[in-house]
């Protein structure tokens, strides 16, 4: 059973700690998602997807810019720490020797980890980064389900009103159905041409 929840979790997320607590709020919520799916004629593929979004709604503006910094720090831990053992095995000749490795490679995979860590980022960190991240997995799952994009945007609008994000709890309006389709949908549908040529 440990397995499953295991692969459940890394559908949801792939940083382990943050995936945890989303399937956690998605299992507690089932039925709430299960209704939102059942509500817009959605194929049980969108379960997980749809559940990260409800869990991000729900949480406030600073949580959310909190957990998108917790796992950029986890990404550059990776990599520290990939330096660190990469810098004890350049100091072991017989290690080297047996592993059939250079020290020129150790040296350029090391240079190339300080370059990953010094590239320039941002330290402001927006709420609704996190979304944009999420909602890419949502509207390609919507879009392979022969969604069209106005349903697309409706249906997460229906989400958020339901959910009483932000503004959106006031209900449709053109500006609240634009700001989703040029912040979120937009931006999708831009990298998946990128991606797949389509």
């Amino acid at each position: 059973m440990s397995h499953l929840l295991d692969d459940i979790i890394k559908l949801v997320d792939s940083d382990p700690e943050v995936g945890f607590y989303i399937t956690k709020y998605i299992l507690s919520n089932d039925e709430k998602i299960q209704s939102f799916l059942d509500k817009h004629g959605l194929e049980p593929v969108l379960f997980y997807p749809l559940g990260n979004i409800f869990y991000f709604v729900n949480l406030s503006a600073d949580q959310r810019k909190e957990t998108q910094r917790f796992k950029k720090n986890k990404s550059n831990v990776k990599y520290l720490e990939q330096n660190i053992t990469l810098m004890g095995l350049k100091t072991d000749d017989e290690l080297l020797k047996l592993l059939k490795i250079k020290k020129k490679t150790i040296e350029e995979i090391i240079s190339r980890n300080e370059e990953i860590l010094n590239l320039p980022r941002p330290e402001r960190y927006n709420d609704k980064t996190i979304f944009k991240e999420k909602l890419v997995d949502v509207f390609q799952l919507l879009f392979i389900a022969g969604k069209g994009q106005t349903e697309q945007i409706n249906i997460l609008l229906d989400l958020f009103e339901q959910e009483g994000f932000e503004d959106y709890k006031q209900g449709w309006s053109q500006e609240r159905f634009d700001r989703i389709r040029k912040g979120y949908q937009e931006p999708t549908i831009k990298r998946f041409k990128r991606l797949y040529g389509k």
